[in-house]
């Protein structure tokens, strides 16, 4: 399957505060040739709990391969522990026609970072209208996919994008 998506800085999260939410934990256990395998727990606003593998692929345009598998709880947790890199996060989630819009606020060492995306149909996320809270573009810009998030985490950054500050004391 191939994925499609857009992904922006996010310029003002109000618009996102009254959607679905869960809270993700993500490792990843490999992550070479623009190839990346992760696991990933996901905890719905009511409780639920889902489990995951991801295999994807590398970009072309706005797609890229994508392989998921649900996988038990234990599994996860064991899996969780021979990671490499991690990210944690708070996703937001609405439905608008055919596509899915996401805003991913980032915790711990991304904290500061807010995504979102745009997720459907190539033709539909070409064409997307923006809205007004998303600033600029990064889809092609490798540094925020979450699997370089995990490795070199967005509070690193010598320049991260406008609207993040550093810690005070400058500290990193």
């Amino acid at each position: 399957m191939t994925e499609f998506e857009r992904k922006f800085i996010v310029s003002d999260t109000a618009p996102s505060a009254d959607w679905e939410w869960e809270d993700l934990a993500q490792g990843y256990l490999f992550g070479a040739y623009g190839y990346a395998l992760r696991v990933r727990s996901a905890v719905r606003h009511d409780g639920h709990t889902t489990c995951t593998m991801t295999l994807k692929g590398p970009r072309s345009g706005l797609g890229r391969p994508e392989a998921e598998w649900e996988i038990p709880q234990p599994d996860a947790s064991s899996l969780m522990e021979l990671t490499t890199g991690r990210i944690a996060k708070r996703r937001f989630t609405r439905h608008v026609d055919d596509l899915m819009w996401t805003v991913d606020v980032f915790a711990g060492d991304n904290e500061g970072l807010v995504l979102a995306e745009a997720e459907g149909p190539e033709a539909s996320v070409a064409a997307v209208a923006l809205p007004d809270w998303v600033g600029e573009e990064v889809t092609q810009d490798e540094r925020y996919t979450n699997a370089a998030l995990a490795a070199q985490p967005y509070r690193t950054w010598a320049n991260p994008a406008p609207g993040w500050s550093r810690p005070a004391g400058g500290a990193v």
